[in-house]
């Protein structure tokens, strides 16, 4: 994002990000209340389950695990949600990380395109988070300039 509105890239969200996120981008405000059923989309419930399906081969297993866990403990600190690992398949949140055609109707594209994607609340994939496994992860930050 840096790069593309031309700001200094410290990799970090600074100030200046922050105040280039909050405008409207395209010429259309940011949709704040999307919901393609109409609905607001929210969790109907406080307590979400979450559940790890498939990890990356670039970090341990306990480094996603506790990058998962610190994650939605920020999530909670500002919300009144609150997440409990599960280990089944009926998790409200189900994340894994994935190559290509993974199960739902976006595929990924290989190393240097979209890194992730996640579904609002709801049955099935609502709530799920996919990561693109042809991306490079870290557990830490590093600068890639080019």
């Amino acid at each position: 994002m840096q790069r593309f509105f031309r700001l200094n890239e410290t990799g970090s969200l600074d100030n200046e990000t922050i105040e280039v996120m909050k405008t409207p981008r395209c010429g259309i405000p940011d949709v704040h209340n999307y919901s393609p059923n109409g609905q607001q989309a929210k969790w109907h419930k406080n307590v979400i389950s979450y559940s790890i399906g498939s990890y990356t081969r670039d970090l341990p297993a306990s480094a996603v695990d506790h990058l998962i866990d610190s994650a939605l403990k920020v999530w909670s600190s500002a919300s009144p949600l609150s997440f409990v690992r599960s280990y089944s398949q009926n998790a409200d949140i189900r994340v894994q990380f994935s190559t290509y055609a993974h199960g739902d109707f976006f595929p990924f594209d290989g190393p240097g395109g979209t890194l992730a994607h996640a579904y609002g609340p709801g049955e099935g994939i609502g709530g799920d988070a996919h990561f693109d496994d042809d991306e490079t992860w870290s557990a830490g930050f590093q600068a890639t300039l080019g």
